[in-house]
């Protein structure tokens, strides 16, 4: 349209605009999109949906899909669209237009079956690009939206409901307790499912939030008579470890509690991540827990 109407208002406006969208970050969309579509009209779900409540190719996964597609989409949209009217403007001055009309070809006519379709030599290229980079993502709006892209790899995602201030079951059991945070989760995981295949029925926990703290739940597993174990790696001393420690001492109740933390020392040693925790005593946790489990 801008192109039909080249040098006129509708032109300069709508070639404003477009520079506009190319111009404005994506992580801005994607907060006006949450902000509107999925905050004030409820149009959509703020973050991706869960794999345990939806399929992947299912229509409540699809919606859920579609305020982080929209995000990386305008920019893109915008770009596409101020080379299609340079494009199709050059085409409209081709002396074969000329001829296609004299020809007894409409203007609309002359525009669909020959300008649009000469554009779309250069645009199509440039679509299949543009397509192939939005597959890549973006760190920033999978963050946003919770989408385990590129942004989360080498990350563990898991799938289960949170609250602030309460834990999160990850694995449900009743022999002992498994509270794990941030990225040792992965590992407390791997553990739990290794004492499942031994017939063992760990009750994994994840502490996403250290403060506030979940006291009451801490206070279940004492009247319970169940070993704690803590995962962290945190210093051994103000992280989670401690937190529960504090809610023990104070209950007057016997505990049987193993915290498995970084020491406190600082590391001089450069190395991969296993090697660093081996280091600062996060190795060999199956045979740490299987120890204490035994002395009980």
């Amino acid at each position: 349209y801008a192109a039909l109407k080249k040098n006129k208002w509708q032109d300069h406006v709508i070639s404003t605009l477009v520079i506009v969208f190319i111009s404005v970050p994506s992580y801005v969309y994607a907060f006006l999109v949450q902000y509107f579509l999925c905050f004030k009209w409820g149009l959509f779900p703020l973050q991706l949906e869960s794999l345990t409540n939806a399929s992947f190719f299912s229509m409540p996964m699809f919606r859920s899909m579609v305020p982080a597609i929209l995000s990386l989409s305008f920019g893109v949209i915008a770009g596409l669209t101020r080379y299609t009217r340079a494009e199709l403007s050059e085409v409209l001055t081709g002396d074969y237009m000329l001829l296609a009309r004299t020809k007894g070809l409409t203007k609309a006519q002359a525009i669909s079956r020959h300008a649009l379709r000469n554009a779309m030599v250069v645009i199509l290229p440039m679509i299949i690009g543009e397509f192939i980079g939005i597959l890549g993502g973006s760190m920033i709006i999978e963050n946003m939206f919770g989408i385990p892209g590129l942004a989360k790899k080498g990350e563990p995602r898991f799938d289960y409901k949170t609250e602030a201030g309460k834990f999160s079951t990850v694995i449900k059991g009743e022999d002992f307790a498994l509270i794990s945070t941030s990225n040792m989760l992965e590992d407390a995981v791997n553990i739990a499912k290794s004492f499942q295949n031994e017939g063992k029925r760990p009750l994994l926990l994840s502490a996403h939030t250290i403060k506030p703290f979940d006291k009451e739940k801490i206070i279940s597993l004492l009247r319970a008579s169940m070993p704690i174990i803590t995962l962290e790696e945190h210093n051994i001393i103000g992280g989670l470890a401690s937190a529960v420690s504090e809610v023990i001492a104070p209950s007057g109740m016997a505990a049987k509690f193993l915290p498995i933390a970084v020491n406190d020392r600082f590391s001089h040693v450069i190395g991969s991540q296993k090697y660093i925790k081996e280091h600062l005593g996060l190795g060999n946790l199956k045979e740490k827990i299987e120890t204490f489990l035994k002395q009980l």
